[in-house]
């Protein structure tokens, strides 16, 4: 069953990430101090790889809710007719004049065996989000990236090499030195999503 969920997850984050996956963190980009609410997020959005929705080409459909901490969202990914559900917690939090999207690991223990946690292994993934009335696109941090700054000895995070490739071990503090560092960097946050909201 396992095996089979994981299967599942990696054919739909292949289908919403265009086959690529953004940076994983070990440690969250948000704080307890964060509590940084749009409400403009809540609703279904359609989603696509790239910075804008290409009206010829298939989306995917993101439901944003209110989750179940103060200033946190629940984000639910539909993908099958049997309910199977992809899910993640996410966290908005602002760094001076930038905003960013912390896409965590979910409480699963109330829900039922349909639904499939994003990402699998308890972490997060984060990016830039632009905002604005109906339309939204998140830049991820590029996992591809990550791995060529930490072949030139050039990373500044800690991390872990795994089997799946680099996981990101700094911590939060750190995180959020490098994602202020970096925020109008194009290569390092070049894992982009637009966002519609679904009329």
């Amino acid at each position: 069953m396992r095996k089979t969920a994981n299967v599942i997850s990696l054919i739909l984050i292949c289908v919403l990430l265009a086959g690529c996956e953004p940076q994983v963190s070990l440690f969250p980009l948000f704080s307890s101090t964060d509590d940084v609410f749009e409400n403009q997020l809540l609703g279904e959005w359609n989603v696509q790889s790239g910075s804008e929705i290409k009206p010829d080409e298939k989306s995917g459909l993101v439901i944003f809710q209110r989750g179940t901490d103060t200033g946190s969202y629940e984000v639910t990914v539909d993908f099958d007719e049997n309910g199977e559900k992809l899910i993640s917690a996410c966290r908005l939090v602002r760094l001076e004049g930038y905003l960013f999207f912390d896409l965590g690991s979910p409480d699963l223990e109330p829900r039922k065996n349909a639904t499939i946690p994003y990402p699998t292994i308890q972490s997060h993934v984060f990016g830039r989000v632009h905002l604005e009335k109906d339309k939204m696109h998140i830049d991820f941090l590029n996992d591809k990236w990550v791995s060529d700054q930490a072949k030139a000895g050039k990373l500044t995070l800690a991390s872990v090499t795994t089997s799946n490739g680099i996981a990101l071990s700094a911590n939060t503090e750190d995180l959020r030195k490098f994602a202020l560092e970096h925020a109008e960097d194009q290569d390092a946050f070049s894992e982009v999503f637009a966002f519609q909201r679904k009329k």
